[in-house]
């Protein structure tokens, strides 16, 4: 039985960025987005070259293979008080184990540590319910869905999800 205990979460650096851009390209792994990321205007390598040079990736490893990973695009707002957690994939045989929970709230503590953002926002596509589910248990709450045709084909919508760090300080949880 796999356990997170197992699972070794780390921030990736440079050398870590051709696993990164292998597991994304995997029809196992690309297929799971709703528009898979080699549909997308933005080729997955200048995905995770952007985000990496933007922000950071996180991965996690078991046995030395990387299992799961998620990005964050950096600051998104001229004010800079809004950081964007994005591209989050996890391997089949570790999904619904807490590894995306682990991730979300990584990536949290770490966005926190970097840029001390008011606003970390996150978003996933409409019938994605562990993602919702797992945001709203994070502490986040749903803004808005809305239609993006960059991202989602038509009929699925995106859903914008927002964290509050002001709150968030006093929030043991993350």
């Amino acid at each position: 039985m796999l356990t997170l205990d197992k699972i070794c979460v780390r921030i990736a650096h440079r050398g870590d960025l051709d696993a990164i851009l292998r597991f994304l390209e995997t029809p196992e792994i690309d297929r799971t987005f709703v528009r898979p990321l080699s549909e997308r205007d933005i080729s997955i390598s200048e995905r995770v070259a952007t985000k990496f040079d933007n922000g950071f990736w996180l991965i996690a490893m078991y046995e030395s293979v990387l299992v799961a990973c998620r990005a964050c695009s950096g600051i998104t707002d001229e004010k800079k008080q809004v950081v964007e957690l994005s591209t989050m994939a996890i391997s089949e045989p570790f999904r619904r184990k807490g590894l995306g929970t682990l991730l979300l709230k990584e990536g949290v503590k770490v966005a926190r540590e970097y840029y001390d953002p008011l606003t970390i926002t996150v978003d996933s596509w409409s019938t994605n319910s562990g993602m919702e589910r797992t945001a709203l248990m994070c502490g986040f709450r749903k803004m808005r869905s809305f239609h993006d045709p960059r991202k989602r084909p038509f009929g699925i919508q995106t859903v914008e999800y927002a964290l509050d760090c002001i709150k968030l300080r006093e929030d043991r949880c993350l």
